[in-house]
């Protein structure tokens, strides 16, 4: 399982691409580092979960789930409950949310 070193990269390898974002980015690093509890639900300030762009292949469509509390049409994806490997989050929900269970990354 990745570890929270291992999103922290991800993380800044994405602000090498993005530098525009830098004070987002930034905010998150010092959230990841500050909350042991960041991939929590229970955490309160805040924490990190799983989405997913489901996407056709001509790339003309997106696949998206209506999220019954917000009342908003939303890409699937949902609470990481400890798991700090987000993309493992993501590929899981999306699979509980779509029935989908043959998806590309």
């Amino acid at each position: 399982m990745p570890k929270r070193a291992d999103l922290e990269k991800k993380i800044k390898d994405y602000l090498k691409l993005y530098p525009n974002e830098c004070v987002t980015i930034n905010a998150m690093i010092k959230f990841l580092n500050t909350y042991p509890d960041c991939f929590e639900r229970n955490n309160l300030f805040g924490h990190f979960t799983g989405s997913a762009w489901i996407v056709d292949d001509t790339h003309n469509w997106i696949l998206m789930t209506h999220h019954r509390q917000l009342n908003r049409w939303l890409q699937p994806g949902g609470h990481a409950d400890g798991n700090p490997d987000l993309l493992y989050v993501a590929i899981n929900e999306a699979r509980e949310e779509t029935g989908l269970t043959k998806l590309k990354v």
